[in-house]
């Protein structure tokens, strides 16, 4: 990031505590909107013995930062349960699923930064801008 570009920043309209990105393609400081996400915790019973499929509640922001416990004991993503949207599949390994184990799915959903569009390239170089006056 050149110290030119940096300049620019109030030459294109950046104002106190905004969020900005520099867009490479039109050359500009653009505003961003940020929202932080949630966290979600959902709680299965499960109900038929060898049961491998659950649907969370809501999609994860990203299917990698899922974690599960089953009965208090986390267990490993890719390796024990998959993540493909809102679903989970057990994959039966160290166990099968019995009547009654607990399953807890914690995640985090929603959240954005983007523009209008609710996209950030991710070339774009992000800055927050803080003045003081």
């Amino acid at each position: 990031m050149s110290l030119l570009k940096l300049k620019q920043l109030h030459q294109d309209g950046a104002t106190h505590n905004e969020i900005v990105t520099y867009n490479t393609s039109s050359a500009m400081w653009e505003p961003q909107t940020l929202s932080m996400p949630s966290e979600q915790i959902d709680v299965f019973s499960v109900t038929s013995s060898g049961q491998a499929s659950f649907t969370l509640t809501q999609t994860p922001q990203d299917d990698l930062d899922v974690r599960l416990n089953v009965n208090g004991a986390l267990y490993n993503l890719t390796t024990d349960y998959t993540v493909t949207g809102s679903s989970v599949t057990w994959l039966n390994t160290p166990f099968s699923m019995s009547v009654g184990d607990k399953v807890t799915a914690i995640y985090e959903y929603g959240g954005t930064i983007g523009d209008a569009t609710g996209q950030v390239n991710k070339e774009d170089f992000i800055i927050a801008v803080r003045t003081f006056s």
